[in-house]
């Protein structure tokens, strides 16, 4: 059985999350468990840089380092 599913978010498939962490360790970790439930995700290690991102590209949901 095929299933065309909808592409969103730029051709992405699923869920897409922007990191943005100054911690390369902990965005391997982050992008590690999103990888495997299937979201798609992109990595910043600055706030200016994330602005700049979701001024082109939507997000689900934005993780920010504290």
């Amino acid at each position: 059985m095929c299933v065309n599913l909808p592409l969103d978010h730029d051709g992405a498939l699923g869920p897409v999350v922007l990191i943005v962490e100054s911690d390369p360790n902990t965005c391997r970790l982050i992008k590690y468990f999103l990888h495997r439930w299937g979201v798609e995700a992109d990595v910043v290690d600055a706030l200016e840089e994330a602005v700049a991102k979701c001024a082109v590209r939507r997000y689900d949901l934005i993780l920010l380092d504290g």
